[in-house]
C-alpha cells in the first residue's frame, strides 16, 4: 500500500499543483480550470478546529489519465487539511475514480496523511487553502 501511496503522490499530486481549473452536485463550486481540467471545492465539507480546517475538493479531466497498475481515471477525490495560520496544508486521503466527477469505479485510495508543506504563492493550492480558510 505504501508503493501505492508513493505512486499516486508522486505522479498526481504535481498534476495537481502544475494545473489549475457533466452536472455538479450542489457542493461542488469551481475553483479553477482549463482545457484539461476542472477543479472544485466542497463547501459542505469544511470542518475548522482551531486554526485548521478539512476540505474536500475534486480534479475533474477531461480525458482519461493512467498510473502503473492502476486502471485510468478521470477524477481524483481529495481530502486536504489546511493551517489558516501558517499557510501550510497536508493530503490526508486520495481517491481516483473511472468517471468524471468522482463517479465510476473506485479505482485506488490511499488514506495515511501526507507532511505538512508550504503553500505556494499564486497557485491552485493557495486559490484552495483561501477557499476552506474562508478568504475566497
Amino acid at each position: 500500500m505504501h508503493s501505492i501511496r508513493n505512486t499516486l503522490c508522486k505522479l498526481v499530486l504535481p498534476t495537481l499543483l502544475a494545473v489549475t481549473s457533466g452536472g455538479v452536485a450542489a457542493a461542488w463550486v469551481e475553483v479553477g480550470g482549463n482545457e484539461l481540467t476542472t477543479t472544485y471545492a466542497d463547501a459542505e465539507t469544511i470542518r475548522r478546529t482551531g486554526s485548521l480546517v478539512r476540505m474536500s475538493h475534486l480534479v475533474d479531466h477531461t480525458k482519461a489519465r493512467g498510473i502503473d497498475g492502476i486502471k485510468p481515471y478521470l477524477s481524483i477525490k481529495m481530502e486536504n487539511e489546511y493551517d489558516c495560520d501558517q499557510e501550510r496544508t497536508r493530503t490526508l486521503t486520495i481517491s481516483l475514480h473511472s468517471g468524471n466527477m468522482g463517479d465510476g469505479e473506485l479505482l485506488g485510495t490511499v488514506t495515511v496523511p501526507g507532511d505538512w508543506r508550504q503553500v505556494p504563492p499564486d497557485t491552485l493550492v493557495e486559490t484552495l487553502r483561501a477557499f476552506a480558510c474562508g478568504k475566497w
